[in-house]
């Protein structure tokens, strides 16, 4: 999905982009999960790809399709899985009930950790880029700031 995007600040290579009209495309928007949102105004983080930015300028963001099912699999449903299964695994073992609930505790604990090291990796692969800049240093800008 690609939007018009308005920048804000830049930080190295992260630009705080807010969106130039709001009008029902935040329900709309893969990334509207990760955005953070003010009574009037929505702004994300992007990577601004190597390409010189400055706040003022109307940038192409392309932000990638994620699968708000296939997140939610992986945060609530197979942890469930993982610790329900490890339960009964360890039921089935003879391991009393206070151990298995451990035991099963720690694994969850290592299926988090590997998620969160994974984390790091995926968020850079979804994450918005800016994509070409449009206008430099709008007027809108200027409009917006008074």
């Amino acid at each position: 999905m690609k939007e018009k995007m308005m920048v804000v600040t830049v930080n190295n290579d992260i630009a705080i982009l807010k969106k130039i009209d709001n009008e029902g495309s935040c329900e709309n928007c893969a990334m509207a999960l990760l955005c953070k949102r003010n009574e009037e105004e929505a702004t994300i983080k992007a990577s601004t790809n190597q390409i010189e930015v400055k706040p003022g300028d109307i940038v192409l963001v392309k932000t990638p399709r994620a699968s708000i099912t296939k997140v939610s699999f992986f945060i609530y449903t197979l942890p469930l899985l993982i610790f329900i299964a490890s339960i009964l695994i360890f039921k089935k073992c003879s391991f009393s009930d206070e151990a298995s609930f451990l035991y099963s505790l720690i694994f969850l604990g290592i299926y988090y950790f590997i998620l969160k090291l994974l984390d790091k990796k995926l968020t850079k692969k979804f994450a918005p880029k800016v994509v070409k800049v449009l206008n430099k240093n709008s007027a809108l800008w200027t409009q917006s700031k008074e």
